[in-house]
């Protein structure tokens, strides 16, 4: 009796030995796991990559399979979920993270389990997952009752999970690349938005769109992630301005010989018009509004383009 304690106290304390260096086998059956701890801080709508070692230390090839446990296991992927593995080997597998933008904010927690696939007593390690689900930094966007032109500050989604209810916004145009429009209603009695053209169900982050709402509102919406740029088409374009304002100048940076973009209009709120147009004689900009200088975070514009260009912010 003495000398079995004493094997299954020396057993106990190599597996916490190897545990410590990052490393925990499964006595007698040669399975063993490695790599970085598995905790993360994440904000709604984030990712993060991570991986483990699956090393297999037994006498033959075996084919190992990967699994998650625990309410952490609806935001956790991992890639490939089977994988064989040489006597004296090891294999790698991707652990990927993705937390939605509506999940709600809180602690998550699991474990990644490897097992040897087969029949009866499976063998298995595993490894603690957790993660802390946090908060979006949010955007405010000023809608004012009418109609509106403005950049979509939130993420990229579909309308019914992405437009704040309740707020008197229930109509949404999108310009089209051919010039028509195409638009999407909120229907209040069934809770859900509804286009004509089934193209438009989604909302891209930065994009342009008239807003129609029923009243004035400043909606709270997840900050989304901005694209590194913007394309101008040769022609008109209708594109948001989702970054930090920014003069004509720093936007377009251009001169005589190299010119793209020549007019830019912004929309009042009164519901016309004014422009800045582009002087390549005098490399100078000038507006029909004094006060028409620059692009500004979170409004939209209608963009004239002698080429194809991209306007990196």
């Amino acid at each position: 009796m003495g000398g079995g304690r004493r094997a299954v106290g020396i057993a106990v304390g190599l597996v916490m030995a190897l545990a410590g260096l990052g490393c925990l086998y499964v006595m007698g059956t040669g399975i063993g796991l490695s790599g970085p701890e598995q905790d993360f801080s994440l904000r709604q709508g984030e990712t993060a990559t991570s991986h483990l070692i699956v090393w297999n230390e037994g006498s033959g090839a075996e084919t190992f399979s990967a699994t998650v446990t625990g309410n952490v296991s609806a935001l956790v992927t991992i890639s490939p979920g089977s994988l064989s593995v040489g006597a004296g080997a090891s294999g790698r597998v991707t652990v990927s993270y993705s937390v939605p933008s509506d999940q709600e904010p809180g602690s998550y927690s699991g474990r990644i389990w490897v097992s040897v696939s087969g029949s009866g007593v499976v063998p298995s390690v595993s490894r603690a997952v957790s993660i802390v689900v946090t908060g979006a930094s949010t955007k405010q966007m000023p809608i004012r009752k009418g109609l509106n032109l403005a950049s979509w500050m939130g993420p990229t989604g579909t309308l019914d999970s992405s437009v704040p209810r309740g707020q008197g916004l229930y109509k949404i145009w999108k310009r089209k690349s051919d010039g028509t429009y195409v638009s999407s209603q909120f229907y209040a009695e069934s809770g859900v938005w509804w286009s004509s053209d089934q193209s438009f169900t989604t909302l891209e982050t930065g994009r342009a769109y008239f807003f129609e709402s029923t009243a004035d509102a400043t909606l709270q919406v997840a900050a989304g992630t901005l694209p590194s740029s913007i394309h101008l088409s040769a022609g008109l374009n209708l594109v948001g301005w989702p970054y930090a304002s920014k003069s004509l100048e720093q936007v377009f940076p251009q001169g005589p010989q190299n010119y793209a973009v020549t007019k830019v209009w912004r929309r009042l709120p009164n519901g016309s018009y004014s422009f800045a147009q582009y002087y390549p004689e005098s490399n100078v900009w000038w507006s029909s509004d004094a006060g028409f200088v620059s692009l500004e975070t979170g409004c939209a514009y209608f963009i004239e383009a002698t080429r194809g260009v991209d306007i990196v912010p």
